[in-house]
Order: structure tokens, then sequence, then C-alpha cells
């Protein structure tokens, strides 16, 4: 498949890159031997004083390597001779004769900025579109083509440790600041200014790669060896703080540039190669390989299986302010939605607004808006307590009290408010959709769309389908979910919905657990230690012991005895502890919100004779319960299939994604080993629990 042409003029080669039948340009091994081979041609050709190498793509340079082709690596050696080829590649563009400029427009990541790397000089667009970064690690992989090489000596240690252990990107200012960018250009005289540039350095082949920027701090960190033992250290230390070990890619893209500042390059290079072939065979690269292939499934999936076009959603509009609300309003105003924020207190919008200007006062402290960006989104929130205007907007969330009767009558003044065609959503986490819509005119426009608090971090939203909801409703959330940068999982409309559903056992069982004498900072470390963001009594701290009770008792109706609420949890309620809202839930907190152990009024609810137990076993008890609901969830096609539940428990409740999800989990440790098991604790339960059919099928897999 063809990927390459060449057009020569002014004694410029412009070399564009455009893969045909891909709506992006990536990297393979084709497209590699391809443009080794033009490059070979151009050699011959002595008019020639520099190349300027440009995407035929728009608002792409080069999105990566094929994800398919490193999915496919089966042995270390493999993984190895795969980087070398590339590394191959890269190698032609760097050591070829004349100048080569990389002109940049739009995305331009992981093999992409390898190649970019390779060239002399990257001359970059202004446009919002263009980032720049090595994301691999996010893959479980490494940079493989001499990224964690070329960048390091390019910027410095301190500057591409940034980009490459967190797999973070950045914008066109922040290239040119940090020296990975030699020109920022506007985006519609990219290749002008190119040649410009060339012209500029008189078509030379840069001398020195190094292009370390920063002043003092450069020269102290970057410049002497005593410095960058520092940058290692103090990098090392982070990763394993932020991954607890987990994930092993960060630590080998950390030897590699490392070893690249001491050593040639042509022995960096092959030491890169070889870390990379490690990584690429480790579970935890698979794992988020197969997250990221769903990830793009969902992005690609409307929602529903008819041809129905989603309408375009130009205004928004919030019922209920306070923190939940100010936050979906944010997230509207930052994806630049007119939004209307509605309550019926002052201080609730006081509060709401106070939310959404936190949230966009971190990202300008960030640099992810300027201050130009700041002020225009901001303004976007209007606040009000009254219904004026509602007319005109398309779609509207509610976002007011956990309540059905306050929800029922919030919805019937809507439909009084608003025009025929606007769709209306429901922030619920529980309540069923079908009772919220049942007294209206038009139940069909009626849908759930259940943000995660804090709604800026969490990137998961629920959407829930009523019996009555309409494919427009449906695909029109969908698509309004993706246009806030949000992965849209759209479940049935039953109680708990997904990712409620499943927690709630695993919160039950946490309780019931240290009724029994194990201690509850034994339960929260066992958690901790499988791979989860917090443990669960912290987590309950954090959403609300009062919202944990509330939910319990809906999937209690439900569920009868096997949605058994521990008493532990009831107790601790009903004692007026709700967690970090009022600074005293299953841990006290100080005025700085920071946790101050166990709270003497909690320890006389649980055994005063402590339990010991191995904190695999609390694992086994935590997580096979979980296990066991996402089966009955499969069962009743709550969710479309086990790939699709996975990244709702990965994106919404933090699940461990080097685990692959709750089902990839269930499939490492043996489906049958966890029915086994839970048969045995049901004869102990009481009714509580009551394994799941699929789950008792022998030998069934979730996964191929």
């Amino acid at each position: 498949m063809k990927a390459f042409s060449v057009d020569i003029k002014n004694n410029i080669a412009y070399l564009k890159f455009d893969l045909q039948g891909e709506k992006v340009n990536k990297i393979d091994l084709d497209a590699g031997t391809e443009l080794q081979a033009l490059l070979s041609d151009l050699k011959k050709e002595k008019q020639i004083k520099g190349v300027i190498l440009y995407s035929g793509k728009p608002n792409t340079f080069i999105a990566g390597a094929d994800i398919h082709l490193i999915n496919s690596i089966t042995s270390k050696v493999q993984g190895e001779e795969l980087s070398q080829e590339a590394q191959g590649m890269a190698d032609a563009l760097e050591f070829f004769p004349i100048p080569i400029v990389a002109a940049i427009h739009g995305v331009c990541l992981g093999g992409g900025l390898e190649v970019a790397l390779s060239c002399d000089y990257r001359v970059v667009s202004d446009h919002e579109s263009t980032s720049l970064g090595l994301p691999e690690t996010r893959l479980g992989i490494i940079p493989g083509m001499g990224g964690c090489v070329r960048l390091p000596k390019l910027i410095g240690a301190r500057e591409a440790l940034g980009i490459i252990l967190a797999g973070s990107t950045v914008n066109s200012k922040k290239a040119l600041r940090t020296g990975l960018a030699d020109d920022v250009v506007p985006h519609e005289l990219l290749l002008e200014r190119a040649e410009a540039f060339l012209k500029k350095v008189q078509f030379k082949k840069r001398k020195k790669r190094v292009n370390i920027k920063g002043g003092l701090n450069a020269l102290l960190l970057d410049k002497n060896p005593l410095g960058r033992a520092l940058v290692f250290k103090l990098a090392k230390k982070n990763v394993l703080k932020e991954t607890k070990g987990k994930y092993p890619a960060p630590l080998a893209a950390l030897e590699v540039v490392k070893n690249a500042l001491r050593t040639s390059q042509a022995e960096a290079l092959k030491f890169e190669a070889k870390k990379f072939g490690d990584m690429s065979v480790t579970p935890v690269c698979k794992n988020l390989i197969q997250i990221f292939y769903v990830n793009e499934a969902i992005k690609k999936d409307s929602g529903v299986t008819s041809p129905v076009k989603p309408k375009d959603i130009h205004r928004i509009g919030v019922v209920g302010a306070g923190a939940m609300g100010g936050g979906i309003a944010q997230l509207a105003a930052y994806n630049d939605l007119p939004v209307r924020m509605k309550d019926v207190k002052y201080d609730a919008l006081v509060l709401g607004l106070s939310s959404a200007r936190k949230v966009f006062d971190k990202a300008l402290e960030r640099r992810k808006v300027d201050k130009y960006a700041y002020e225009r989104k901001w303004t976007l929130i209007q606040p009000t307590l009254h219904y004026q205007g509602f007319q005109r907007l398309d779609f509207i969330i509610e976002a007011v009290v956990e309540d059905l009767k306050i929800k029922k009558k919030v919805f019937a003044d809507l439909e009084s408010n608003v025009s025929a065609e606007t769709i209306l959503a429901t922030n619920t986490s529980s309540i069923s959709i079908d009772s919220i819509a049942e007294d209206l005119k038009h139940p069909e426009r009626v849908v759930g769309m259940h943000f995660f608090n804090p709604v800026h971090r969490m990137p998961l939203v629920e959407v829930i389908r009523g019996v009555k909801t309409s494919d427009e409703v449906v695909a029109t959330t969908v698509a309004l979910t993706k246009k806030f940068s949000k992965v849209p999982l759209v479940v049935k409309n039953s109680p708990g919905f997904l990712v409620n559903r499943i927690l709630m056992p695993y919160l039950n069982e946490a309780g019931f657990l240290a009724q029994e004498g194990v201690s509850i900072e034994a339960i929260d470390q066992a958690a901790l230690s499988f791979g989860m963001p917090m443990g669960p009594f912290t987590l309950m701290d954090e959403v609300g012991i009062d919202i944990v009770v509330k939910a319990g008792h809906v999937m209690k109706e439900a569920f009868k005895e096997r949605a058994q609420m521990s008493s532990l949890v009831q107790a601790i309620y009903e004692a007026g502890r709700y967690g970090k809202k009022n600074k005293k839930g299953f841990y006290n907190y100080n005025n700085k919100m920071k946790r101050a152990g166990i709270a003497f009024d909690v320890r006389k609810h649980v055994s005063p004779t402590i339990r010991e137990m191995a904190a695999h076993e609390i694992q086994q008890r935590l997580f096979y319960t979980m296990v066991n609901e996402a089966c009955s969830c499969l069962e009743e096609e709550i969710v479309k299939n086990a790939q699709y539940l996975d990244m709702g428990m990965i994106f919404g409740t933090g699940f461990p994604p080097f685990r692959g999800g709750v089902l990839k989990y269930a499939d490492v440790e043996g489906v049958s080993k966890i029915a086994d098991t839970l048969l045995k604790w049901e004869t102990q339960s009481k009714g509580r629990i009551h394994v799941s059919r699929l789950l008792t099928q022998t030998g069934k897999k979730f996964y191929g």
C-alpha cells in the first residue's frame, strides 16, 4: 500500500506521508521499507539541498506505530527484532546526508514523534490539535524506534522523562520551550515557513542533536553526572509511587534513558530494542493493548443498532447546581458549549460556580488552557434561579439529589418549560429511568447520563436506556458524551445499572470482613496491594457513606437476600458519620482533610477480637464477589459484552488496568477456581451469595 510521494521544487524535496485507505498515518514495516527506498533514491538527486517531511492527513502528522503489529509479538526475540527494524528506518532519516525538517501539524505520537526526532529539525504548527508525545508506557511497552535514546539527548533527561514515563503529550508552545520544536508557525503557513526555516539554517545538518533549554536548572540537572543521578533517583521514586511496581514499562524506559546518556548511540539503541522486546510480551502489555482496542471500539459505537443520526447539540442546561452540577456545567463549557445552570437556591448556584471555577483554575495552572480560552470558556456558564431561556436548550441534564419524588417533580417542571425537541437526561446513580419518566407525556426523550465524581477526572459516563427511550436520544447522548471526551457505556436500566451494581457487593463484603474482626486498615491495604486506587473503606468515605447506604437500599429492594448490606456500614451511617463531607467516616479527618486514623465509635461496631487474614484471602473475598456480580450482569445483558463491562469497571471504579478488567482477572485467576470457592461460601452466607449460573459453566472463559 503506497504511503509516500515526493514533489521537488526550489531544490527542496517535499516528502508527503499519506497512508492510502487509512484515516490517519501510522508506522508499519511496509511504510518503513518504502520510506527507506525513497530516501535511497533521493540521495541520487544532486540538486536537492533539503527535505521537508509532512503529512497529507488532516490534523495528524503520524498517530503512532501499528498497534496490531505490536500485539502480534509472541516472543522477546521477535519484539527485539521488530524494534531493530524500526530503528533502521529512523537511522535512515537521521543519517541522510542533507537536512530534513519535519513539518508537524496535528497529532504526532509514539512512532510519529520518533520519526520526527530522527529528522534534523522540527517546525510545528500552532494549531490546538497539535500534540507531541510518546504514550507507549500507557500500552505497557517503551518507545522502540529510538525515542528513549534521541529524546533525552535532544532536550535533556528531566523533560524527556516527563514525557516518556507518564506517556504524556505536550502542545506546540511547550515543545518550543523545551527544545523539542525548533520553531512554531501558523498552521496555514506550515510548509511555507518550513521552507523558510531550511533556508535560514542554510540547508545545514544539525551538527549536535542537543537542544537542552532551561538555564541554571539545565546546567545543574541535565549537563552534569551528579545532577542527572538526582534526576533519575527522583524519577524512579515517583514511578514507584504512581505505579506501586505493577507496571514494568516505565521502569524499563527509565533504564534505557539512563543508559542512553552514558553510552554510544549504537549501544543505546541495542539496549532499547532488548527492553522493548522484554516489555512487548508481558501480560500487562497485552492487557493494556486489549483495553486500547475496546476503547477504540466504543469510540466507533453509536450505542444503537439502527442507522439513526444523532441530533446536533448547541446549548446545554444543567438543573441542580452544587458540586456535581457545577462539574457537569464546567465540562460542557470546557468543550465550548453554552450552559445554563439552574437551581432553586442562590447558595447552591454559588457552590456550583465555585466548583466549576476551581477546575478551570487548575486547567489554567497546568497550561491546558491559556488566559484567553479560560475567560471565554468560563463565561459560557450562565447561572439562573428560573427557567427563562430553557425553551432554546437542546439537551438538559438533571443533577439534583438522589430522591425519586424530587426528580419526578423536576422532570414535570422541565416538560412544561422546554421545547418538544429537548432531550432530558438524569444524572442518577441508581434510580430507575423508567420510574422517573413514567408520568411524562414524552418518556421516549428521557435518558440516564450517569457521571462519576469528580466529573472532570473520571472518564466514564453510563448512558442508561429506559424501556421507552428512543434510538435517536441514545445516539445523541452517546455522541454528546464523546464530545465531552468521555467514554460512553450504554447499559440497560437496572438497579445500580452496571458499575454500582458490581461495586456494591465489593463494598458490602468489606463491611462483612470488618464485622468478622479483620481490621479496616488490613482490608484497605489488601485492595491497594491488588492494584485498586484506594481501599473500599477509603472509597466509601470519599463517595459519602450516606450515598452508599441509599444505593445499598435500592439494591436490597431489587435483589433481596443477595444484596444484604453490612450492619457495620448501616450503623456508621446512623451514627452520622458520612465520610469526608463531614470529616468523619470510617476514618477521622483533620481540617486539611488528611486521614487521622480509625475512630473509636467505628471500632465499637466491629469484633473486639482482631482476626488475622492473609492479604490474598481478603482479596478473594472482595474480588470473587465482584466477579460473581459481573457474571450476573452479563447474564441479564445489562451491557453489550464482557469487554465493555471490563471497560466500565476500569474507567468507573479504577479497577487496575494492568489486570485487564474484572472478567479478564477471572480468566487469569481461573473461572472454575472462583466458581468452586463461591459455591463453598454460598452455603455459609445465608443467601447473601448466590453463584451466577454463567460462572459455573465448566471451562467457560470470557476472553478467547
